[in-house]
């Protein structure tokens, strides 16, 4: 897995010798801290000769200038440009398609190269820590399609050695998850494992197994199906608080049921054919993607019975 840079430049701003040499050294700390969660690469959206710390003075000039000595080796060496993969066509099509913005204080603005990097490849930032506005864990993001908000996510981001202590526990079961998988058969064998609250029809199961760990999608899917994991193992009673998910998530409406019966009703494991309603959705590129689920109140179980395109649903 790759970190993402998380911004361009720093401009034409002037920083001593002494604190460029106290940042970059925290910086490449920083990054080392990752690797126990799988990141062995920094992207970087352009060439190091063109990301500059200070005025008139890059990455690449901070490298060569103390050539010999292990931490700048290091950084030259995990070093990868362009953010986005151009070998891989998907991530090329959803970066043109996708708009992202991030969330500040009082506004909105288009989002960095590396931050937008992160939400397609669901992967996480790395930043300096020469400018205060990135010594921050969690950055809020919108994700549109069209002209419309499709759904509200968040980037972690790292900034400081212990900064990734800091990250929320479905975001590390995420990272432990992307280590473990070695392939789509392995998740869909290990799935009952990875989650227990959670029970896979087969149309759901055989949907997956189209599917490549290495793609965008599964990794936008893990992280949904971590977060709804992690609510059922809360449901004590009652029904299932889907407005909490903190997914965007609905139940689709009597007469969208009733039109489209036959694409919605799926064996479920017990033996039992539902009829499913509830939905989370989100959006990659083009595609509107939904996961399908029912909600067992008496059980407390969640079945998942659909993933795949909208499309697929009928609509």
């Amino acid at each position: 897995m790759d970190v993402y840079f998380n911004e361009l430049s720093l401009g034409n701003s002037v920083i001593l010798k002494d604190k460029i040499d106290e940042g970059m050294i925290q910086f490449i700390k920083t990054f080392q801290s990752s690797s126990k969660y799988g990141f062995t690469k920094i992207r970087f959206p352009t060439g190091l000769d063109e990301i500059f710390i200070s005025e008139g003075y890059s990455i690449k000039n901070w490298i060569y200038e103390g050539r010999g000595d292990d931490l700048r080796t290091l950084l030259l060496g995990v070093s990868v440009k362009p953010f986005i993969d151009e070998e891989r066509e998907e991530i090329v099509s959803e970066f043109i398609d996708t708009k992202v913005e991030v969330e500040l204080e009082d506004k909105s603005h288009n989002i960095s190269l590396g931050i937008f990097g992160a939400y397609l490849s669901q992967s996480i930032t790395i930043g300096f820590v020469f400018q205060k506005y990135w010594e921050r864990v969690i950055f809020a993001i919108r994700v549109y399609n069209g002209d419309e908000v499709a759904s509200n996510e968040t980037i972690q981001n790292i900034y400081s050695p212990n900064s990734i202590q800091q990250f929320d526990i479905e975001t590390k079961i995420y990272l432990a998850l992307k280590k473990e998988i070695e392939s789509m058969e392995y998740f869909i064998h290990k799935i009952s494992k990875f989650f227990p609250q959670l029970f896979f029809c087969e149309n759901a199961k055989e949907q997956l197994s189209r599917i490549s760990v290495g793609d965008m999608r599964f990794n936008n899917l893990l992280k949904k199906l971590i977060r709804l994991n992690a609510k059922v193992s809360s449901w004590l009673d009652g029904w299932f608080d889907f407005k909490n998910l903190g997914i965007e998530c609905s139940p689709d409406s009597p007469e969208r049921i009733r039109k489209t019966l036959d694409k919605r009703s799926f064996l479920c494991p017990d033996g039992i054919i539902r009829v499913f309603s509830y939905h989370l959705k989100w959006s990659i590129g083009k595609d509107e993607v939904r996961l399908y689920f029912f909600p067992d109140p008496e059980n407390r179980k969640i079945y998942i019975g659909y993933i795949g395109n909208k499309s697929g649903m009928g609509f």
